[in-house]
């Protein structure tokens, strides 16, 4: 699942293909005259690791107060898109429509900060490693 390990010495970074199918977790822009833009998380056959669609961040935040242990957050950094946002995983808080994403626009500060999710003790944005 990793192809790039300890990225700044802060996460991971991976892929998330599903076991059966091995479909790719890929972060869409959809834009249509009927409605605005707006992100989605689509499944695409395979994975291209040059492609910053397919690519996840992965943060252990097991580490902050009142995490579990094996919590993690996933963030999609679109470097190459015009809009340079970052999305996270997240499985549908109140009063967003759940496309599975949680937009946080576009972050300023430190490098880490502008890849990762910002808030590690946001339970919509955990999620647990299974083997």
């Amino acid at each position: 699942m990793s192809y790039d390990g300890n990225v700044g010495g802060y996460y991971d970074r991976v892929q998330i293909v599903h076991r059966k199918e091995g479909n790719c977790l890929r972060v869409q822009w959809s834009h249509s005259v009927s409605s605005p833009g707006d992100w989605f998380a689509t499944g695409t056959a395979g994975c291209n690791s040059s492609d910053y669609r397919d690519q996840w961040n992965m943060t252990w935040v097991g580490n902050s107060s009142g995490n579990p242990r094996n919590s993690w957050q996933l963030a999609n950094y679109q470097a190459d898109s015009h809009l340079n946002e970052v999305l996270c995983l997240d499985r549908g808080q109140d009063g967003h429509r759940n496309h599975l994403l949680w937009d946080q626009g576009n972050p300023q500060g430190a490098p880490v900060a502008r890849t990762t999710c910002y808030n590690h003790t946001n339970r919509y944005q955990m999620w647990n490693m299974v083997h």
